[in-house]
């Protein structure tokens, strides 16, 4: 490779070297100076042609690729998840429960045990 080829082709994207342009800290700006570069220096390596294709096949792979990783992901995840939020859920759960069943338990008590007194004196 030529390196005054390479100078020349990179004085022509001033986010790659001047702190002070508006786009030098946009990565995706120099993304895409890098590779109009390659493609003109004449890249060897993936080529002209995947230089252009890959952004178009990483929009089209990721999606995809999310769709089929999330299930299998989520299956693996869930039995983790499980061992970890129960012991929390029951813990915060189970005086939450309490305090609102203990009303109804307080007036149901009484008229079980009406009903067993009543059942033993074969008032029923």
């Amino acid at each position: 490779m030529d390196d005054e080829r390479l100078v020349v082709e990179v004085e022509k994207y001033v986010e790659l070297y001047d702190q002070s342009s508006r786009h030098y800290k946009d990565n995706s700006k120099k993304v895409i100076a890098w590779r109009a570069i390659a493609l003109e220096i004449g890249s060897s390596g993936l080529g002209r042609h995947m230089l252009l294709a890959l952004p178009l096949l990483m929009l089209l792979a990721l999606p995809l690729l999310m769709l089929l990783a999330l299930p299998l992901l989520m299956l693996l995840a869930l039995p983790l998840l499980m061992l970890l939020a129960l012991p929390l859920l029951m813990l915060l759960a189970l005086p939450l429960l309490m305090l609102l069943a203990w009303p109804l338990l307080m007036l149901l008590l009484p008229l079980l045990l009406l009903l067993q007194l009543m059942k033993k004196l074969h008032c029923w």
